[in-house]
């Protein structure tokens, strides 16, 4: 039992306990004595209940028996795409799970959709971006995505093709057009993220975020650079650069910026989340000036 708890979190499943040549009065008696401990039927962690996170995804995916995997917000855990300590799994065809899991039922599960991450099998990333694009609200996946597209496992080409295996997603148009866009990079506020969903409601162009340009023999740091136009935007938060020494520097850098060539625009989260028809129409106006014919 020590040898298979030891790769599996901390778990084990009936078919490792007959393997161990237990029988059933021997698994009822280590259960009372504390040496097994029931976490769903059929499925018992080895020595003490207490799981890692981990541990509770792997003893939920076999809960819900063969065939089972991880999937949307706990395969978003597993990939490392957003946090959730939610249970949830998708099975191959009908059957139920535990009621402290959320299960879902699919007919397509083949080699193009699943996965395993350490050593818990899981939706592959495709198939995991997929399934969120039913559940998330478009600021909340376009975040994920912008993940996705720093992971080693992440193909643009793997995405569209499971799509393409899951006809009448209704998320998918809006993955497809997202798939569409280049990478913003990430996000490291609230404020970024309404700003990057602002210009892609708008049709604009999508800013790199948080990157750096040389101004002499220094790096400075952009909130926003749409490069083509050379314009930067500052995204300046209720707390952000209220002191005057603070102040002073933004201004210098503005400046030097400036000279060359690039021209900055600050906004407030107030602008951007209660005007945003004002920013859009100010944003387009200035790149439509800056950018060069034909972009």
């Amino acid at each position: 039992m020590a040898r298979f708890a030891a790769h599996q979190h901390g778990v084990v499943g009936l078919a490792e306990l007959r393997a161990a040549r237990l029988t059933g009065r021997a698994i009822t008696r280590r259960v009372a004595a504390g040496r097994l401990h029931r976490l769903f039927p059929g499925v018992y962690a080895v020595g003490h209940p207490r799981l890692t996170p981990d541990g509770r995804r792997y003893a939920a995916v076999r809960a819900c028996g063969p065939g089972a995997r991880a999937s949307h917000l706990m395969a978003s855990a597993l990939w490392g795409l957003r946090a959730s300590a939610k249970l949830e799994v998708t099975v191959p065809g009908r059957r139920r799970g535990p009621r402290e899991v959320v299960v879902h039922e699919t007919r397509v599960l083949g080699e193009a959709h699943i996965a395993v991450v350490r050593n818990i099998p899981v939706t592959s990333l495709a198939r995991t971006l997929a399934d969120l694009a039913d559940v998330l609200a478009e600021d909340r996946l376009e975040r994920v995505l912008d993940h996705a597209g720093r992971h080693s496992a992440f193909d643009r080409r793997q995405v569209e093709a499971v799509l393409d295996d899951l006809p009448g997603r209704h998320g998918a148009p809006l993955l497809r057009a997202m798939l569409g866009t280049p990478s913003a990079g990430m996000t490291r506020s609230a404020l970024e993220d309404a700003f990057l969903a602002l210009c892609r409601r708008g049709a604009l162009p999508v800013p790199r975020l948080n990157t750096h340009i040389a101004v002499g023999p220094r790096l400075v740091e952009a909130d926003a650079l749409f490069a083509d136009a050379q314009v930067v935007v500052e995204l300046d938060g209720a707390q952000t650069h209220d002191s005057t020494p603070a102040f002073h520097a933004d201004r210098r850098r503005d400046t030097a910026l400036a000279a060359l060539g690039f021209q900055t625009l600050r906004y407030t989260w107030d602008r951007v989340t209660g005007e945003p028809e004002a920013v859009t129409a100010e944003l387009r106006a200035v790149l439509t000036r800056r950018l060069p014919a034909g972009r």
